[in-house]
């Protein structure tokens, strides 16, 4: 059914395209009416099903050539590459009519669209190099940054020690809480200290919870996973429609965060499992919707 579908999609487009004298391509750059960010969304969809960019090329970027094909290149183009490259390989890729009266409009188009591409890239690498650097407890302003997550979630008690089982109070897995961020390095703890300060009512809610039922998660712990979730996510550009809409930046990936978090929250209390063996199945449930979401272009920020 599903070839079906992509058959009659094919032949509707080249029936159009015969009839109105331009590609796909052409017809989404010149749709007026369509704001940037589903324009870059429907032309990511008409890329990634194209033949004729599957072919490998090759581009120079920073000094180093990269050979790959150009529909990768382009989805998940090298921070180094130059937009106006990618958008030159694309042109010739498809044989676009750089003579016709619209291409000055197309090639515009399709630089804010590359462009948008080119960002999630540019997030990716500064959430990769947060994700890379791991948690020092010789280094000041970790330890420092995890005082603050502290502060900010349990602000009238102060820890009785560095390394102690009040740390369970708020989530983590033991008297040390530096363990629980070696997969996810700083960029666990970031996200964590983001929420609790800037989402700080919802914050509070969450460990209300986890704090007046037995059967509920560790915030901290689950926290980190939160961001493991949308760290694979971004690496994978399932999230693309959502960062194209609200901007590919930190702030709005911390809003992302803050928001599933929040919606995990909701998913826990609804299925309120007798116990967190539970964990997996309502995080797969919560990871499917969340995927659901992502691909319908439902996702939102949570505003502070």
């Amino acid at each position: 059914t599903q070839t079906m579908w992509w058959v009659l999609e094919w032949l509707w487009d080249l029936l159009v395209g015969f009839l109105s004298g331009k590609t796909e391509v052409e017809r989404i750059c010149l749709d007026s009416g369509l704001p940037l960010h589903v324009t870059a969304s429907r032309l990511e969809e008409c890329i990634r099903k194209s033949s004729k960019l599957g072919q490998e090329v090759m581009l120079t970027a920073a000094g180093e050539t990269v050979a790959k094909p150009l529909k990768e290149l382009l989805l998940a183009p090298p921070a180094a590459a130059k937009v106006e490259d990618l958008c030159q390989a694309l042109v010739a890729a498809l044989s676009l009519n750089t003579k016709a009266p619209h291409f000055a409009k197309v090639r515009s188009r399709l630089l804010e669209v590359v462009g948008q591409y080119h960002g999630v890239t540019l997030l990716f690498d500064q959430v990769e190099a947060l994700r890379a650097e791991k948690y020092d407890s010789s280094n000041s302003s970790h330890e420092a940054m995890l005082m603050r997550l502290w502060a900010a979630l349990k602000p009238d008690v102060r820890l009785s020690a560095r390394k102690t089982s009040e740390w369970g109070e708020i989530g983590f897995q033991g008297e040390d809480p530096a363990t629980d961020f070696r997969g996810m390095g700083m960029l666990g703890l970031t996200n964590l200290v983001q929420f609790a300060e800037t989402w700080s009512p919802h914050a509070h809610a969450v460990l209300a919870d986890t704090a007046t039922h037995t059967n509920w998660f560790g915030l901290a712990i689950t926290g980190i996973t939160v961001t493991a979730d949308l760290y694979l996510d971004l690496k994978q550009r399932r999230l693309n429609k959502y960062f194209f809409q609200h901007g590919a930046t930190l702030q709005s990936f911390a809003a992302l965060y803050a928001r599933c978090f929040v919606t995990f929250n909701e998913f826990w209390a609804r299925a309120n499992p007798p116990n967190v063996m539970s964990f997996m199945y309502i995080h797969n449930d919560f990871l499917s919707d969340m995927h659901r979401q992502a691909e319908a272009g439902e996702l939102t920020p949570l505003r502070p």
